[in-house]
């Protein structure tokens, strides 16, 4: 009997435990996705909500975000009504209508849109295998990789020059592409990451210097900035 008792009393307990949980606030996270008219599937389940249950879908949520396509929706329905803080100042059928009306404004028609894409990217190639030292930012940057390896090599072992030598010549071609990218990156990592060595392989240990790492660092931001800048 005693331990009946007991057990109806941990069941009451448990019971007063998850009653108190309940009541606790709660924060309800509304995510917006985008992708073009795909973007508007949010919208429309969010309109189909508040037409079924008469409460404005920005109202719901505690917090709200959105990309691309997503985020005017997630604008128009966290306006709030002036007059009355507790409602929404437009619905979401409001916010779709708008959209509709003004989505040639915010984007451009897809053939436009395409057309001035591969002509830009044109021009930043022709800039680049025609004249790749015009640009004088670009050269700046190569310059200082160079200044930066020659650095490198006086506070590296002997046995990594190789390695920098092959930074150097990697991360200062005229025209940086994605493979030279990613390997010099590589080469920086490796170059400022401590290896403990293996003997049967007769590697020795490497302990990367404070000085090292600076300039391992900053070759790596001018490399990134190389392979992503344009003027």
């Amino acid at each position: 009997m005693a331990q009946d008792v007991s057990s109806a009393t941990e069941t009451l307990e448990e019971r007063a435990k998850h009653t108190v949980l309940l009541k606790q606030p709660s924060i309800v996270h509304t995510y917006a996705e985008g992708g073009g008219v795909l973007g508007k599937m949010f919208a429309v389940i969010a309109r189909d909500w508040e037409q079924k249950t008469g409460i404005p879908y920005g109202l719901t949520s505690s917090v709200k975000e959105g990309t691309s396509t997503g985020c005017p929706f997630i604008t128009g329905i966290s306006f709030a009504d002036p007059e009355d803080p507790k409602k929404s100042l437009y619905s979401c059928d409001d916010v779709m209508r708008m959209y509709d009306d003004d989505c040639k404004i915010m984007f451009a028609e897809k053939p436009s849109r395409i057309l001035k894409m591969l002509a830009w990217n044109s021009i930043n190639l022709a800039k680049r295998f025609l004249d790749p030292f015009g640009n004088p930012k670009d050269k700046v940057r190569i310059e200082t990789i160079k200044r930066y390896c020659n650095e490198l090599l006086e506070s590296v072992p002997a046995d990594k020059a190789a390695q920098v030598a092959v930074l150097r010549e990697r991360a200062t071609k005229r025209w940086l592409s994605m493979a030279d990218t990613q390997a010099a990156l590589k080469l920086t990592n490796k170059l400022c990451t401590d290896d403990p060595g293996n003997p049967k392989k007769k590697i020795a240990a490497y302990t990367a210097s404070d000085t090292t790492k600076d300039l391992t660092t900053k070759i790596g931001l001018l490399i990134n900035r190389r392979s992503t800048a344009q003027t």
